[in-house]
């Protein structure tokens, strides 16, 4: 729920989503993908969810994964756009690479709500933090296949998302 103590918190993640999604093209090495998985807990209980995203190597062990996943159960709808930074494990980029990171990002739930036949839509934005840990695989010069286990925290509450997924280098 978005109070008067977390617009700040709101704002500042806007700002990096924002600040990210600027320096990806700047960077070598950039690719767009696609995710999809199951979510454990969390606003929406257990559900699936899917979204995209965009990878750029901005460092030899570092990357920035801007990306959003989506989520929908009954009459509510999860949007979490975040921003993640993965450490490689692996830097000579042979084989399987695995990966720690974290990142920021705003969840909004939306729940739609008929009373009387009148449908109203509440709509609650919170920060949300992600801790996660995953597996680059290679399968073709341009292709990637992934394995993520991800944490994300709103409001003091934990979230458990396995994704996976498809990246294309461009």
């Amino acid at each position: 729920m978005l109070t008067s103590a977390r617009p700040l918190g709101v704002a500042l993640v806007a700002l990096s989503l924002s600040l990210c999604l600027c320096l990806v093209p700047l960077a070598a090495n950039a690719g767009i993908g696609v995710r999809g998985g199951v979510q454990v807990r969390g606003k929406l209980g257990t559900t699936g969810v899917a979204g995209g995203h965009i990878d750029a190597s901005l460092f030899p062990l570092l990357r920035v994964r801007p990306n959003v996943e989506v989520g929908k159960k009954g009459s509510q709808t999860l949007i979490n756009p975040s921003v993640d930074i993965h450490l490689k494990l692996n830097p000579t980029g042979i084989g399987p690479r695995p990966y720690i990171g974290g990142g920021v990002g705003v969840q909004t739930v939306r729940t739609k709500v008929t009373v009387l036949g009148v449908t109203t839509t509440k709509t609650a934005n919170d920060p949300s933090y992600n801790v996660l840990g995953g597996i680059d695989i290679p399968v073709a010069p341009f292709v990637r296949l992934f394995v993520e286990g991800k944490g994300v925290f709103v409001e003091g509450k934990r979230t458990f998302r396995l994704l996976g997924g498809l990246t294309l280098s461009m």
